[in-house]
């Protein structure tokens, strides 16, 4: 899967070419209390200005913005995804009958590899139907990523077994054991 690159040049050329309506502002809603991802979402918003969109950034506590987004009263937000052990649990969003699916994306074919991946037992063949959702998945834009936080991790020198990594921070804690 080839990589999208920050090209401001490149983006106000398909911005062109699509006919965007230069008047319209989009609504982005930013979720306060994240001092990181405020600051991503400054970022952002300087990058989509550069480029000329017309950008309205409404700051709220989590639980107005999720509602918001619930009701679909916004046209951009910025949200964390958690590290996922299993990749069902992360590509599960996009499949169109999950309530949970705020992003409203609707494909067929996404959806029949997110219930096949779910439902195959072999790692390599589950590996090839998730090498072919990624390439939709990149290809429609559903999301996109824009940063990764850097995680603090601490683990006491009594623990004996077990650390936690990057997948999550409770990993395999039935294994852990202490001095």
């Amino acid at each position: 899967i080839s990589l999208y690159t920050y090209d401001p040049d490149k983006a106000k050329a398909l911005l062109k070419e699509a006919g965007w309506e230069t008047n319209r502002t989009l609504r982005f809603l930013v979720p306060v209390g994240n001092k990181v991802r405020e600051q991503a979402a400054d970022i952002l918003v300087q990058n989509l200005k550069d480029v000329g969109f017309k950008i309205d950034t409404q700051k709220y506590d989590f639980s107005t913005l999720v509602q918001k987004v619930l009701d679909q009263q916004y046209d951009l937000t910025i949200f964390n995804r958690d590290y996922y052990i299993d990749p069902s649990n992360y590509f599960s969003l996009f499949h169109s009958d999950n309530a949970s699916n705020f992003i409203f994306y609707n494909n067929p074919k996404a959806d029949e590899l997110i219930t096949k991946g779910d439902d195959e037992p072999g790692s390599a063949k589950r590996n090839e139907i998730y090498k072919e959702l990624q390439q939709i998945l990149h290809d429609d834009l559903p999301t996109l990523s824009i940063y990764s936080e850097k995680r603090i991790q601490a683990v006491s020198k009594d623990v004996l077994v077990g650390k936690p990594l990057n997948i999550g921070m409770f990993n395999n804690v039935n294994e852990w054991d202490l001095k």
